[in-house]
């Protein structure tokens, strides 16, 4: 707008506004998964880059380093999974609000459940194999029964194909939320989540043998986690900007799709631009 918006009249307190409500668990969510996979994306290049017996004089680690690094990777992964998993509940909650917006939205709902069990099943079967292999080194075996190989591996297929389904979902819902016009990010942060999680569904079941190194494929998952989370936060930080206390909405900031639905009266009264800047 040119130098005026009009202001959007929300009634009741802002903890009765499904929509605010809503971005606002979204946000938090988001924040949380851009921690986490800002966390996973600085464990893994430094794996790949420091640790490569290629930038040493010596073809060995330094055992000092593997005493430091063990440790401190491990508790960044366990710290990574538990924000993600935080994240996904709270979309989980955001889509619960939402859909009282509009009933499409819901979707993300089952999106997060289904993506939760996918995280906590692949988990359980790879802990599973790792503990049958170390098992089996320390018993003078090399590798684990086939059978239990095989159901394993069936396990984390089965985990995978939860999370791919379930980030479908969740990548829907935000494309629906930028149909809704409440910004591009969340359309473009759903599809680059849904390609994180296909790209890692592939490389873990052996599809980008000769395509792509195990090293790159990672890095490339984690920083298209990493942005889908980082669009998802700027976008939903963006609305809530423009949400005042006094529980009005610059009429600027939002589509007239949304205005629609709210089904709720705009004031006449307008103020400058400058005292209400669209964040979007």
């Amino acid at each position: 707008m040119a130098g005026e918006v009009g202001i959007l009249e929300l009634s009741g307190e802002r903890s009765e506004t499904p929509l605010v409500d809503g971005i606002r668990a979204v946000r938090a969510g988001s924040l949380l998964g851009l921690v986490a996979w800002a966390l996973v994306l600085a464990d893994h290049l430094f794996l790949t880059f420091s640790l490569l017996p290629s930038f040493y004089t010596s073809p060995a680690v330094p055992p000092w380093l593997e005493r430091i690094v063990d440790p401190l990777t491990r508790l960044m992964g366990a710290t990574a999974l538990v924000l993600i998993i935080i994240s996904l509940f709270n979309f989980y909650g955001g889509a619960s609000h939402l859909r009282r917006f509009d009933p499409r939205l819901d979707v993300g709902r089952m999106g997060a459940l289904l993506a939760v069990g996918g995280i906590l099943v692949s988990f359980l079967g790879s802990s599973i194999v790792i503990m049958a292999m170390q098992a089996a080194g320390a018993g003078g075996q090399e590798g684990v029964p086939p059978a239990l190989a095989l159901s394993m591996n069936g396990v984390v297929i089965v985990g995978s194909g939860l999370l791919i389904v379930g980030s479908l979902l969740l990548a829907v819902m935000m494309v629906r939320l930028t149909g809704e016009g409440l910004g591009w990010g969340y359309g473009i942060g759903g599809v680059l989540y849904l390609a994180m999680e296909t790209l890692r569904t592939l490389a873990t079941l052996g599809f980008l043998k000769g395509i792509l190194p195990i090293d790159v494929a990672t890095i490339l998952e984690d920083a298209l986690g990493f942005t889908s989370m980082l669009l998802i936060y700027w976008s939903s930080r963006g609305f809530l900007r423009g949400y005042h206390s006094e529980g009005r909405v610059p009429t600027g900031v939002i589509e007239p799709t949304v205005r629609e639905k709210w089904g709720l009266d705009i004031s006449t009264a307008c103020t400058p631009s400058s005292s209400h800047p669209s964040p979007l």
